[in-house]
């Protein structure tokens, strides 16, 4: 902005653009003085204000993530998201089985989550030192987006999937849980970063201080 604006009509006549300056039509008008820069230790004091602002949003955006999830998800029977004969497609996809009976179909998990569904093969044969065979497919079966091993077993009230209350690429995103050490749990948030899922950031969540 200018610092005034000058009339045309009189070259006496000026108009300050400065609100803090009362202006009068005569000749006994003020003189404006320019403002004086602001002392080095005031500018200084007003950079570190906004810089403390920048991290403290940057904080608490950070701790919303983490804290925003809506809890872990019920499972149910596969065949209740899925056909009896798609749940035993998928087995077959998944493992070395060709024919899985009945129990083996029965024992599959979901949980359908706005436009993915996760499977939770429950399967010994699935499992190994690296955890157990997971999935997260499309709500038709037909699209796998991820096929992950994970470990089940999770300290009480930490669910091993939530949904995150986010989405990226028009799919919801997911938080995983897996122990980290014997006082922490490591929460990773997966997203569909284009055809797949793949983790986009991850934490530690201490659970309680070591004796």
């Amino acid at each position: 902005m200018e610092d005034s604006l000058h009339s045309s009509s009189s070259p006496d006549a000026t108009i300050q653009a400065n609100p803090s300056t009362k202006v009068t039509p005569d000749s006994s008008s003020p003189v404006l003085v320019e403002d004086e820069p602001a002392p080095l230790w005031l500018s200084k004091a007003a950079y570190f204000f906004r810089l403390g602002i920048t991290i403290f949003l940057a904080i608490t955006c950070f701790f919303l993530w983490s804290c925003s999830a809506t809890g872990g998800m019920t499972w149910r029977d596969a065949t209740q998201v899925f056909s009896r004969e798609q749940v035993g497609a998928l087995l077959i996809e998944n493992s070395t089985l060709t024919q899985p009976n009945d129990e083996q179909i029965d024992r599959v998990r979901a949980v359908a989550i706005e436009d993915v569904v996760v499977l939770n093969f429950n399967q010994l044969e699935l499992c190994g030192t690296g955890g157990c065979l997971y999935a997260i497919y499309d709500k038709s079966g037909s699209n796998a987006f991820l096929k992950t091993y994970l470990q089940p077993n999770l300290p009480p009230n930490i669910p091993l999937i939530a949904a995150a209350g986010q989405s990226l690429n028009n799919h919801p995103c997911l938080q995983i849980h897996q122990v980290e050490s014997e006082t922490a749990v490591k929460q990773f948030l997966l997203c569909n970063t284009g055809g797949h899922y793949s983790v986009t950031n991850q934490i530690e969540r201490v659970l309680k201080d070591k004796d």
